[in-house]
């Protein structure tokens, strides 16, 4: 049977308490056609018609308690009352006992104001009674029970609904940040403040100490006179010298490999997104 599910906002008990009905037997949601999908990696950038994707999604921490359960039953959930209306955080169409479809509720999407509204016979009718909630053409996340996977397109829309979902882009921490500044291939100007390096850096940051500890030292002497061909920063008795954010960017840039130049005409580039290949194959493209 397919429902319409609120989650109300501070609720963290179980989810037939957290999880009210708004309605049964509709359809609120479709699944994209010829679905295209890749594993999210926070370096790959989707083209247009794309969906990030997590297989084996209930392994993760970060997922919903209701995508683990074997029934999902309309008796379940009690019916959402009006005072509840301004609590909704988000909603979830259970449909085809497969799909589970997540739209985030922002305040702009929920409607309490009076309206004109136009219904059939082009007639216009005046409500100032009723609540309503914009339905969005596409969720914001869709999760496909029968292959255990997780679509989405914005990880930062969908982190308020999985909760610890956002490890997957976590920026370093201060004392990571200090850390890797203080690397001894790095000179970092005095003008650089830490404390006021913002989330882009400390992404990127914390995506070149999990790429870096993983090299050997060779792999670690490679990858550096690789950035330092490349990247033109500036270099002081063999260290790069960083003195701004621009300058960390084109550091991370040059550990994640993101500098080519082209077979024909020798141009030099930056990828701007990656996507890993495997074998020649592209995973789940």
């Amino acid at each position: 049977m397919n429902q319409l599910l609120a989650k109300i906002k501070n609720r963290k008990q179980n989810f037939e308490s957290a999880f009210k009905k708004i309605i049964d037997d509709k359809s609120c949601y479709s699944f994209p056609n010829n679905i295209e999908s890749v594993n999210y990696d926070p370096n790959t950038l989707l083209e247009e018609g794309q969906w990030y994707s997590i297989n084996e999604f209930s392994k993760q921490d970060f997922c919903l308690s209701i995508l683990k359960e074997d029934d999902i039953n309309s008796a379940d959930f009690a019916m959402l009352e009006r005072a509840e209306f301004p609590k909704i955080d988000y909603i979830c169409s259970y449909q085809d006992d497969k799909y589970f479809y997540f739209q985030k509720v922002r305040p702009t999407q929920l409607l309490l104001k009076k309206r004109l509204l136009f219904s059939f016979g082009n007639n216009f009718v005046y409500d100032e009674n009723n609540a309503s909630i914009v339905i969005n053409l596409y969720p914001d996340a869709i999760y496909k029970k029968d292959e255990d996977v997780l679509y989405f397109q914005k990880l930062e829309t969908i982190s308020s609904i999985f909760k610890g979902i956002e490890v997957l882009y976590r920026e370093a921490t201060d004392e990571e940040t200090t850390d890797f500044l203080n690397s001894d291939f790095i000179k970092v100007s005095s003008s650089l403040e830490i404390s006021k390096i913002g989330k882009a850096s400390r992404k990127r940051i914390a995506m070149a100490i999990t790429i870096i500890n993983k090299f050997s030292e060779e792999e670690r002497h490679q990858i550096l006179d690789y950035t330092k061909q490349n990247s033109g920063l500036m270099q002081e008795n063999g260290r790069f010298l960083i003195d701004n954010e621009d300058d960390i960017k084109k550091l991370v840039w040059g550990i994640t490999e993101r500098y080519y130049e082209t077979p024909i005409s020798k141009e030099k580039r930056i990828a701007n997104s990656i996507i890993n290949v495997e074998s020649g194959i592209i995973e789940d493209a």
